[in-house]
């Protein structure tokens, strides 16, 4: 009885539904003919309103200028009656001289007589010269049509445009809690004092804002005009920016003791301090007892208020009793829309040797050695997310290229014969890929897939100048850095569901192919994968997760399994 009910149930149901749709046939009429279209069925009398205004505006674009419905009758097969009236054609069509300004005045080689007449196309182009002269100055400008006649079925009309008065920028007010520079918001922007008027990046405000990761809009901006000239009101608050994070790693130190090894990561970022947009950050991670890496970060726009900008970074990463890197990057930034950043940058890497005891007597290289590098390069960094931590939509892109002189140094302590037939002076080119995409799902849910590609050209490498990855913050499952290479390719994919606005679950895959030519080739194809979850609060944000991995064709062992715990704290 049940199921009988249920099919009785969903039969019903399909009953009202079939008779809620409504079956429609148009006629189109006029004083010379009459003809009827197929049958369409449509769901309710919103859905057939939206078609036929939709058919009329068609009618209109296609020259039938008197276009109109007359009536429409419901009933089992309703009938809605149309009237097409005349086709018209161009005539005599005149534009004023100031569609000239950027080439419009094709529209007059467009516009021929005797020519079916296209609103469409015309329409956009005149909407093209519109927002020329708003972005120029002229906000107030129009159209107008003058001299309109219909002769003998063909259209005479002059196209004017009236410009009005041009309007200035006179100043920008920040009303807000925000201790940011007036000359920064200026370059910024893009709209000084003495400006003319542009429409485009005013109305771009709000999402330029956005972009930014220490300040918040707090209500959209006001445009005051008086005279001939405006001033923009903005109401923005300070947004929490700076941040302090810490990870803590717990991992096997290995399978036979079963003891536990503690890694960690400390991560402090403070940004906008004077008041100007700039970046300064201190970075530290410990891998294991006797590996350490050090990142000093500082990045300043607009110096002396152009749209330059300058940056430097220093990388110190002292690798057991095996080697010593360091790395300094000068950069120097000119800086597009919304903090995109197209960047020159001169890169100085040394290794050095800490202990080379067990090569004194060696007959050939070791994989380490004492090099220096200078590289020459340009990379372009692209943003454009709904926020800056945790976005659930957009993309970020990273491209960088270099090419410089290596010299392999001598090592006193070695046998000197090892380096006869190495070529000490070499050519050496280094590039890296990297995009993240982030597409919202649903309200809630937002998938992330990303991909990163690094490669080192030189015919002569060591152990010591390669790529090192694996760990949280490129393969999860491994162990940090754990991972040499010179070419390699990560990706990623990852599926979040937020239950707050930063508060999230997450399931994800890191999957990576990399070459490794130093003395051996090697090559694999690594895989983790896991869960995660970021709880965010008050005190900040707290993050969990838990990775296994594995490589060289091997299962999935659960005692290697990583747990990472970390915090940050925006301030």
């Amino acid at each position: 009885m049940k199921i009988f009910f249920l099919i009785l149930s969903i039969l019903f149901s399909q009953l009202i539904f079939s008779q809620s749709k409504i079956k429609l046939q148009i006629n189109y009429t006029d004083n010379q003919e009459q003809t009827l279209s197929k049958i369409k069925t449509f769901r309710d009398t919103s859905t057939v309103s939206a078609f036929l205004d939709n058919k009329i505006s068609k009618l209109i674009s296609k020259g039938y200028i008197s276009a109109s419905l007359d009536s429409i009758s419901f009933s089992d097969t309703s009938i809605a009656y149309i009237y097409k009236g005349k086709k018209y054609l161009w005539g005599n069509v005149e534009f004023a001289k100031e569609f000239e300004i950027i080439g419009n005045n094709q529209l007059q080689k467009t516009i021929k007589k005797s020519k079916e007449i296209e609103l469409k196309e015309i329409e956009n182009k005149i909407e093209r010269t519109i927002n020329y002269f708003e972005n120029n100055g002229y906000p107030f400008c129009s159209i107008k049509l003058n001299d309109v006649e219909f002769i003998d079925g063909k259209v005479n009309c002059r196209i004017e445009l009236d410009k009005n008065k041009q309007i200035k920028i006179d100043s920008i007010i920040v009303k807000g809690n925000a201790k940011i520079s007036k000359k920064y918001l200026q370059r910024y922007l893009n709209i000084k004092p003495g400006d003319l008027y542009n429409e485009k990046r005013i109305s771009q405000i709000t999402k330029s804002i956005s972009n930014l990761n220490f300040l918040t809009e707090t209500q959209e901006s006001d445009v005051l005009f008086y005279e001939d000239k405006i001033k923009i009101i903005l109401y923005i608050d300070k947004k929490q920016a700076s941040r302090f994070d810490g990870i803590l790693g717990v991992i096997p130190e290995d399978k036979t003791s079963g003891r536990l090894l503690l890694t960690g990561e400390l991560n402090l970022f403070l940004v906008n301090s004077l008041a100007h947009g700039e970046t300064m950050g201190f970075a530290w991670q410990k891998t294991d007892d006797e590996t350490q890496n050090v990142d000093l970060i500082f990045d300043y726009p607009y110096v002396f208020n152009t749209i330059l900008g300058v940056g430097t970074n220093f990388n110190l990463l002292k690798q057991d009793t095996s080697f010593l890197n360091l790395r300094f990057k000068a950069l120097l930034n000119f800086i597009l829309s919304n903090n995109n950043k197209l960047s020159l940058f001169l890169e100085n890497k040394t290794s050095s040797l800490l202990s080379v005891t067990e090569y004194i007597n060696t007959t050939v290289l070791p994989p380490f050695a004492d090099t220096k590098l200078t590289l020459y390069g340009i990379g372009l960094n692209l943003r454009n997310t709904d926020r800056f931590y945790s976005p659930m939509n957009g993309y970020i892109v990273y491209i960088e290229a270099s090419v410089g002189e290596k010299k392999i140094e001598k090592n006193s302590k070695l046998p000197q014969n090892i380096y006869d037939d190495l070529e000490l002076n070499s050519l050496q080119i280094e590039s890296q890929l990297s995009i993240e995409t982030f597409i919202k799902i649903r309200k809630r849910t937002s998938l992330k897939i990303a991909n990163q590609t690094k490669y080192i050209s030189n015919d002569n490498l060591f152990a010591n100048e390669l790529y090192r990855f694996g760990g949280l913050k490129s393969i999860r499952g491994f162990k940090e850095n754990e991972l040499y290479a010179d070419f390699l390719n990560v990706s990623t994919i990852q599926l979040n569901y937020y239950y707050e606005k930063y508060s999230s679950f997450y399931l994800f895959s890191d999957f990576a192919y990399y070459e490794n030519h130093v003395n051996e080739f090697i090559h694999d194809t690594p895989l983790g994968i896991g869960i995660g979850a970021n709880f965010s609060s008050k005190a900040g944000i707290f993050t969990v997760s838990y990775a296994i991995g594995k490589q060289f064709n091997n299962s999935f062992d659960l005692q290697t399994a990583r747990i990472h715990f970390g915090y940050i704290a925006q301030f």
